[in-house]
């Protein structure tokens, strides 16, 4: 459930597991351990800040990492500025992260709240979304076209006069998918706080094969299948 995370580097433990470990494993510690970087380390802590040794010692790694990540799906501008965004985020937020948690308190905000955790949740999808803006357009050319349009364009009509069912879902479709991003999100959250799977092996045969049955329906009638349909090409494809 990585886009209920409440920090970035919260966000990407749970995003794409397997490929993150391998990273840290693999190219982040070895970086951070290495010989030059471990010279220069002894050199700049005696005249900086904790903070601010461990956020520069960190930038190297940090920004390898994600430039990786950007390699792995290919190769453009556009990744590389991806790259740049969630190194600057995840140096700051990892390097400061005492300093962080202590802002709230000093706000007198009730971090234990609903309300908190919420924001908190928000505010990290919010990063995420904008993160693709760098990531989804085609060309770096798409993305300033992007960027520049988002603050030179205020259509929020467009959220009902029907413009949204022209990207590649008539209404009906559009609906179902809102619906089952609710469902999702439900189901998520039961997930952070027990094993769904679990609790509905533990209920009575008619209620589990009843879920059961409901799952593969839902998928028969509700899937997307007809003239057109591809189960090959999936979103890797363009990558």
């Amino acid at each position: 459930q990585p886009f209920l995370s409440r920090t970035v580097a919260e966000f990407w433990r749970r995003w794409h597991i397997s490929l993150f470990n391998w990273l840290k494993d693999y190219v982040y510690m070895p970086l951070l351990t290495s010989a030059p970087l471990s010279k220069f380390r002894k050199k700049i802590k005696k005249k900086l800040s904790a903070e601010v040794t461990k956020a520069i010692m960190s930038i190297v790694p940090t920004a390898c990492v994600f430039l990786v990540i950007g390699l792995w799906h290919d190769v453009g501008m556009r990744y590389v500025v991806h790259a740049l965004y969630w190194t600057v985020l995840f140096v700051f937020s990892t390097a400061f992260e005492d300093k962080l948690a202590a802002m709230p308190e000093r706000l007198h905000i009730h971090t234990e709240g609903v309300g908190w955790r919420c924001f908190q949740t928000v505010r990290t999808f919010t990063i995420y979304a904008i993160s693709y803006v760098t990531f989804t357009p085609k060309t770096m050319q798409d993305v300033i076209a992007s960027v520049k349009n988002t603050f030179s364009q205020f259509n929020p009509w467009v959220l009902w006069d029907g413009t949204l069912y022209n990207y590649g879902l008539n209404k009906a479709n559009f609906n179902l998918g809102v619906l089952c991003i609710l469902f999702l999100i439900v189901v998520d959250i039961l997930q952070e706080r027990c094993v769904i799977r679990d609790r509905i092996g533990q209920t009575n045969i008619v209620v589990r094969w009843a879920v059961y049955m409901a799952g593969i329906f839902a998928v028969i009638i509700f899937g997307m299948y007809g003239p057109g349909y591809n189960a090959a090409a999936f979103i890797y494809q363009q990558f």
